[in-house]
């Protein structure tokens, strides 16, 4: 729940932005489970124009799920895909941004520079933690440097993302610009290790992290696309293991990592990836031991939205989502799922789903403010 502000929606305010307005009320179950963890995952938030006026309704709705009655324990997750290219991700570079940057980040001034209001908004909503997608890797590995990495200038900082970039299946060794941000395993840190002034220095980027909310230590996996080196231009970074989309080897190079944090102590892992098809995080995620919560890229939830007919409510669904969609995962002190919502389709789609067998009943309903109000709710 880190915010590199007090008000994830006062700070997008600062920058220019106007707030979006979401109510909740949580879930209720038959009985007090001992920890319930929330899950709030997004993925391709792709800033465009758009996310202008998009981007503070996101912070509102992350903001609301966090502090709902009853939702003690809340992380937030990106599945990457996190920037573009475009006239969006280039215009973090005019000078004439560095009050809205500065504001964002809670300084006096900072440096201006692609993308990096991108990783603003990201640092400002209070990402735990983000997998590298493919998109990151666009411009080069020395652009990834730019946005992510603490940099100063004439007594002038950047202060880089404030949560790790992971990927367990990503070798950085041979990358002149990414290796000195690499935290290499075994060491494992936790995710406020890795903000401006922690205990990770440098590093932006590691195969996991951990999370330590409501009392409890959650552990993140992190995978990456293995035909990175084919869709983008990462320059030394190169993919551990077959670069085609081979399931069975891309989990003999996470089950270590999975393992590494198990070995810990921690009894609550989830797998964060960005692998571009819905069918091969179905096909991954039984190969994998220890992972209590898979997670999908937007591209995979978009596959959802057009499957899932029937265990779904679609509000004012559009044809596509424009900067990102945000999935909330309710899990009980066993690791079962509660329930499942989705917004996304420029936050004017609510989808909530029941987990086959999960034998837990009550009342999940949110409702979403906009110009014209949609509201939903279904029982579980």
């Amino acid at each position: 729940m880190f915010r590199s502000a007090r008000s994830a929606t006062g700070a997008l305010a600062v920058v220019g932005l106007a707030a979006g307005v979401l109510a909740l009320q949580a879930p209720v179950s038959a009985g007090t489970p001992a920890f319930r963890l929330q899950l709030l995952h997004a993925s391709d938030l792709e800033g465009g124009v758009a996310a202008i006026d998009r981007a503070p309704n996101f912070a509102a709705i992350v903001d609301a799920l966090e502090y709902a009655p009853g939702m003690g324990a809340s992380i937030t997750l990106s599945a990457g895909d996190n920037y573009i290219p475009g006239p969006f991700f280039s215009a973090a570079g005019d000078p004439s941004v560095v009050p809205a940057l500065a504001a964002a980040n809670g300084l006096a001034s900072t440096l201006a520079s692609a993308g990096r209001a991108d990783a603003s908004i990201m640092n400002v909503v209070g990402f735990d933690a983000s997998a590298l997608g493919n998109h990151e890797f666009d411009l080069g590995s020395r652009e990834v440097r730019n946005i992510i990495a603490a940099t100063t200038s004439a007594g002038v900082t950047w202060p880089g993302v404030q949560f790790p970039y992971l990927s367990g299946n990503l070798n950085f060794a041979g990358d002149a610009d990414l290796n000195s941000l690499f935290q290499a395993p075994p060491s494992i840190l936790a995710s406020s290790a890795y903000r401006t002034g922690g205990a990770a220095g440098t590093r932006k980027i590691a195969p996991y992290t951990v999370i330590e909310e409501g009392g409890e230590r959650i552990g993140v996996v992190g995978a990456t696309t293995p035909i990175l080196q084919t869709i983008s231009s990462p320059t030394g970074t190169t993919v551990i293991g077959p670069n085609t989309n081979d399931m069975p080897a891309l989990a003999a190079v996470l089950q270590p990592r999975i393992d590494e944090l198990i070995a810990t102590g921690v009894n609550k892992v989830v797998l964060v990836s960005h692998l571009q098809q819905i069918s091969l995080e179905q096909t991954l995620a039984p190969l994998l031991t220890g992972v209590d919560a898979p997670t999908t890229d937007q591209q995979d939830a978009q596959e959802r939205r057009e499957t899932d007919h029937g265990d779904a409510l679609d509000a004012l669904a559009q044809p596509q989502p424009l900067i990102a969609v945000l999935d909330v995962h309710v899990f009980d002190a066993d690791g079962v799922a509660v329930g499942v919502a989705q917004v996304g389709d420029q936050f004017a789609q609510l989808r909530l789903r029941r987990h086959p067998g999960d034998g837990i009943g009550g009342e999940f309903a949110i409702e979403v403010g906009f110009a014209q109000p949609v509201g939903r709710r279904v029982e579980l």
